[in-house]
């Protein structure tokens, strides 16, 4: 059953997303796919070692699979440049490891892993020694905002603006900072300011329509968007703002429109594209919106709603295997989710396929454990398993 929900999924991606056709093979061994589709969430992952593994599996049992061999190529480059980082560290400690240099050279290989709180440790090491290095104070104020310490970081890029009045990276942090507080009246100045150094920043406009949003003043909203129209024609979050204004504003056919061209743009947006879905939901075209859902359910901002609703439109279009497959994968990232499981458990009973059902029923025992209705229904499924075997 995963192999069919990745398959699904990975089918369902590459026609909305519009890949070369000469990539992927027309008729691919599950198998080949199964493992293509793992390395491929692991490659995206940054998880690189397991990702070659997969990619080499897939090339194993389809040698021509072009796919699976640009994936490889992919996944042993970023590997390589990880390995060529680790000799750099270990050449450091070797070393002097209290230099300026060498402490520079572990922090941002700490802040390369992710690994934000050992490479604020180092950055500050830094600005211990050197108060006034900029580098060292943006990389302490990054770290700062990627582990929510949001006070500290704009403290840091304060300390930057001291002394680069025009650091547009310290700007746009400081823009973003203060709209992670709310503090909108802030943020806006620091939007301002950026939009001044670079009108080239589309992120900077994009994230002033919301702060109009948000503060109800739509038409402020839409003059900064039609403004903005003139230097970015192509860009789809803008055309997705201007539907998510026209839908504040109850014109909902317009709304559509704008959501339309930006998921023509870039289908990676999510807020649209679940839009376009549910529109074709009220047109009662289920089949392309289950699609439409299932190229955005990787979206964390939009969670487990995406899953739901792709589930409930293959219900709608009578696909009860892929809403089957699509609330199993839900269920998998959310096990508590008891709407879900029971939805689940009508399917898996009414399609007879019992492994599946003890399987969901025992995993929801492992989060409930006292459940003696849970436990029942283990006992009558094993039995009928071990009944149908002899």
């Amino acid at each position: 059953m995963k192999t069919l929900l990745l398959t699904l999924s990975l089918v369902l991606l590459r026609c909305s997303v519009g890949c070369a056709q000469d990539s992927i093979p027309s008729v691919v061994d599950e198998d080949a796919l199964f493992f293509y589709t793992l390395g491929y969430q692991f490659l995206e992952q940054e998880s690189y070692k397991p990702a070659v593994f997969n990619f080499k599996k897939a090339i194993d049992i389809m040698p021509e699979y072009q796919a699976a061999i640009d994936g490889l190529r992919k996944a042993l480059e970023k590997l390589n440049e990880g390995e060529i980082a680790k000799a750099t560290l270990k050449e450091a400690f070797k070393n002097n490891v209290n230099s300026i240099e060498n402490i520079t050279k572990i922090a941002n290989y700490e802040f390369n892993q992710k690994n934000y709180t050992n490479a604020l440790f180092n950055y500050r090491r830094i600005v211990q020694q050197k108060p006034n290095e900029i580098s060292a104070l943006m990389g302490c104020g990054i770290c700062h905002f990627n582990i929510n310490n949001i006070d500290s970081a704009i403290y840091y890029f304060t300390k930057i603006k001291e002394q680069d009045l025009m650091n547009e990276k310290a700007t746009k942090y400081l823009a973003t900072c203060y709209y992670k507080q709310k503090n909108y009246t802030k943020s806006l100045l620091f939007y301002t300011s950026l939009i001044r150094m670079s009108q080239q920043e589309a992120s900077a406009y994009i994230d002033i329509v919301s702060i109009h949003i948000l503060q109800k003043n739509y038409a402020a909203a839409k003059e900064v968007l039609d403004n903005t129209l003139r230097y970015f024609p192509l860009e789809a979050k803008i055309f997705s703002q201007y539907g998510k204004l026209f839908e504040l504003q109850n014109d909902t056919v317009e709304a559509n429109k704008k959501f339309r061209r930006a998921y023509d743009l870039d289908n990676n947006d999510a807020y649209a594209g679940m839009k376009i879905a549910d529109a074709y939901m009220l047109q009662k075209d289920y089949k392309k919106a289950a699609a439409t859902y299932l190229t955005i359910t990787s979206n964390d901002t939009l969670g487990q709603r995406i899953y739901d609703k792709a589930g409930t439109a293959f219900m709608l279009a009578k696909d009860t295997l892929n809403a089957t497959m699509v609330w199993a994968e839900l269920l998998k990232i959310v096990p508590e989710n008891q709407v879900c499981f029971e939805k689940l458990v009508r399917l898996y009973d009414a399609q007879k396929r019992d492994k599946e059902l003890l399987l969901v029923y025992e995993k929801k025992l492992n989060i409930m454990p006292n459940n003696a209705l849970y436990k029942k229904e283990i006992e009558r499924l094993k039995a009928v398993i071990a009944t149908k075997k002899k």
